[in-house]
């Protein structure tokens, strides 16, 4: 089993929204000294046999970007069944687009009581 826990700190926060490491990088995600907080897991418990799990948690907002799961197995040589995270994926985007809206809605919040409070 291998573990793998990082987390990768930007002396220019922009560099967080192009980081090709993190899948939510090329998101709508705001610019961030800090990227998520990878954590991944590796099994094999036999050279036909693997599966791979890796999560990548926002720490500003304390809840998980994405899940990725991967999985296979092979039998004489040829893979005969691989999973992937394609309906994740697809809830993924839509909290992502829910996030994008609600930061949109908390900016123009911040510009409206920065205007009235001058």
């Amino acid at each position: 089993m291998d573990v793998e826990l990082s987390q990768t700190y930007y002396t220019n926060a922009l560099a967080s929204q192009y980081d090709p490491r993190y899948t939510t990088s090329f998101t709508a995600a705001q610019a961030n000294n800090f990227s998520p907080l990878v954590l991944g897991v590796r099994v094999m418990p036999t050279t036909n046999i693997n599966a791979t799990v890796r999560t990548e948690f926002d720490s500003r907002y304390k809840e998980a970007r994405t899940l990725t799961v991967n999985g296979s197995f092979t039998i004489l040589g040829t893979r005969v069944a691989t999973s992937n995270d394609k309906e994740w994926r697809k809830a993924q985007k839509a909290q992502q687009k829910a996030i994008k809206q609600q930061q949109k809605a908390d900016r123009k919040a911040a510009k409206e009581f920065n205007k009235n409070h001058r």
